[in-house]
């Protein structure tokens, strides 16, 4: 799909360096779902499937790195399998920095889609934590402040 034009990616569980360097070159964005990727790891009673699903894991662990290196903007997705808390974790354990891990939870789809952050006087749509989810992710469940539009919703 890369060489066709294709700029953002689902899943990606085919793409090896060279897609992921053509997609660094036109600015593209993969998202690899890890939550739903990993969700069903096959029983190592099926030694094929599990050899194969490891494979996948090792490769992942190796083209995410790769990709943020290469500029790729990487960003969270669930196919409701998962949590944004456990795609974090999954991207750190997958390779990423964990501040990385949450760019791509929280503001590289609005820079992917050339959507403004932060703008003084401007409404805000804004989380807080009492942890810092670096340090643990699934801080990320428990949110101490909520403000979307610029009003506390929680």
């Amino acid at each position: 799909m890369i060489e066709v034009g294709v700029d953002s990616i689902e899943h990606g569980l085919g793409l090896d360096e060279n897609d992921l360097a053509a997609l660094a070159e036109r600015g593209g964005a993969w998202t690899p779902t890890l939550c739903a990727v990993t969700a069903n790891a096959p029983s190592v009673d099926d030694p094929e499937r599990h050899a194969q699903y490891l494979q996948l894991r090792e490769r992942l662990a190796t083209l995410l790195p790769l990709a943020v290196k290469l500029g790729v903007t990487v960003m969270t997705g669930t196919d409701v399998v998962g949590t944004i808390a456990r795609e974090v974790t999954l991207l750190t354990e997958f390779g990423l920095e964990p501040t990385a891990a949450l760019i791509a939870a929280t503001t590289a789809a609005r820079r992917y889609l050339g959507l403004p952050g932060l703008v003084e006087g401007k409404t805000a749509d804004l989380v807080t934590y009492h942890d810092d989810p670096r340090d643990t992710p699934e801080t990320l469940t428990r949110p101490a402040a909520i403000i979307a539009r610029g009003m506390r919703i929680l």
